[in-house]
Formats: structure tokens, sequence, C-alpha cells
């Protein structure tokens, strides 16, 4: 009985062990072949090394998945069932695991369409901060403070999201309220003020857009500003603007121009 069956053992195993010897070296011919089309890619288009990581994975597991299904085919087994059972058992996983698979799916509509890089200051609700990595489930970020932020993809991807390093300028609105006591030649030295300030700055990094006596508020005569700003980085918006205060602080006291705070007056007046 051995003898006979001897056959088909030896034939059975050269269908294990030639499927899987021939899988493994499919395996490491393509993951050859996807290293160098990745290393072949411009710069600019060079893919995220969390992508290819995930590619491959991906890519092995279909892979030696149909290998094994094909062998157990090959050996006599009914696959069938056994692919109802996986599709059950896929959906009970993809049921379980519903948010790290949106997660998984909200990496690749970032990675695709881009909304962000490494790098880039992004505002996230009341979050902000640089991107450090953007993973497959999480991407991170470093605060202002310091702190490193894991936001999950999915949240990413649902929330209105600001990317400070792609615009090209930034639009800065202020505004400083001068007292009651104030003459009208002094308001309309104060707009000449404000204009030379800005004409001392570099033009080819701000650019005033306008400057109005606002309001006549409650406690104060109100001026508005509105300059633009050619860059990207907020230390060097926050160095312009302690520039355009303290010059304006210095031009206000030398025309003996007070800025006014929040006060009330109240009048007594006596009955008879």
């Amino acid at each position: 009985m051995w003898s006979e069956n001897l056959p088909s053992i030896v034939s059975k195993v050269a269908i294990v062990l030639g499927s899987f010897y021939f899988t493994w070296i499919f395996e490491r011919l393509a993951m050859r072949a996807f290293n160098s089309w990745v290393k072949k890619q411009p710069e600019s288009e060079q893919l995220d090394p969390t992508i290819t990581s995930f590619i491959k994975i991906i890519f092995k597991i279909i892979l030696w998945i149909i290998v094994t299904l094909f062998v157990l085919q090959n050996l006599g087994l009914q696959i069938t069932a056994l692919l109802g059972g996986l599709g059950v058992a896929g959906l009970a996983v993809a049921f379980a695991f519903q948010r790290i698979l949106e997660d998984i799916f909200s990496f690749f509509l970032i990675y695709f369409d881009k909304p962000f890089k490494v790098g880039d200051y992004i505002m996230v609700g009341p979050d902000a901060g640089t991107v450090k990595n953007i993973g497959v489930r999480m991407t991170k970020l470093t605060t202002p403070g310091g702190q490193e932020l894991l936001i999950s993809n999915r949240e990413l991807t649902n929330a209105r999201l600001q990317n400070f390093k792609k615009m090209k300028e930034r639009r800065v609105v202020f505004s400083f309220g001068v007292t009651y006591e104030t003459k009208v030649e002094q308001l309309e030295k104060t707009k000449k003020i404000i204009a030379s300030i800005f004409a001392e700055l570099n033009e080819d990094l701000v650019r005033l857009d306008r400057s109005h006596l606002k309001e006549l508020a409650d406690s104060a005569l109100v001026f508005e500003v509105v300059y633009f700003i050619k860059s990207k980085e907020y230390l060097e918006y926050m160095n312009i603007q302690e520039q355009i205060n303290l010059a304006l602080l210095k031009a206000l006291a030398k025309e003996k121009i007070s800025l006014a705070y929040p006060t009330q007056t109240i009048n007594l007046v006596k009955s008879s």
C-alpha cells in the first residue's frame, strides 16, 4: 500500500515545495523590481517610505494567500467552503477593525491628495503644529510648545485643515485706539504715521493694504490696519509685527497722541 501511494505523496510534496520555492523567488524578484522602480522616480514624485513598506506588506500577503489556496486545491482539498468561511471572517474582522481601516483609507487619501506633507505647519481645529511623520494610522505633529501631538488620519481628512506652509503671503489685521481727546489734525497725522512706518519696512517683504479710522467706539477712536507679509514663517511675521508696534508707539508718543484704554466717565448732577 505504501508503494502504491508513494507516487501520489511524492507528487503532492513536489507541488508544495515547488509552489512555495518559486513563489519565494518571484517575491524576491518582484521586490527588487519594485525597489528599482521607486529609485528611478523623480525626487518630486518619490513615494513616501511608509507607503512603500505598506505596499510591500499587502503584496506579500495577497501573493502568499493565493499560492496557499492554489496548493490546497491541488492537494485535493475543497477550498470553496474555505473561501466562504474566509469571506465571513473577513467581514467580521473588517467590522471589528472599522476605525483602523478608516484610518488606513484616510492615509491613502492624504498621500494622493497631498493636503500637507512632512515639514508643513498645519492647524486642525484648535490644534496646530509641524508635521513630523505621516503614518498609516496616525500623523505626528510637533506643537509650538514642543509637545508631540498624535492625530488619527480619519480625523485629519474629516476636519477643516489649514496649511500655512502653502500660503504665499500672510494677511494681517490689527487695530489700536486713541483717546477722544485726540484732535482731528492728530487723527489725520496718525494715518500718515502708519504710512511712514510701512514705507521704512522692506517693500519686498511687507505691503500696506489700508489704514482707516474704523470706529467711534465707547472708549476709543479705533484705527484698523491691514497689511500683507510675503513670508510663510510665523517667527518672521511676529518680528515684523513687533517692529511695527514699537515704531507706532514711538511716533504716537512724539506727536503726543495718547492710546486709549477702557474707561467710563460718570457725571454727577446736583439736584437743587
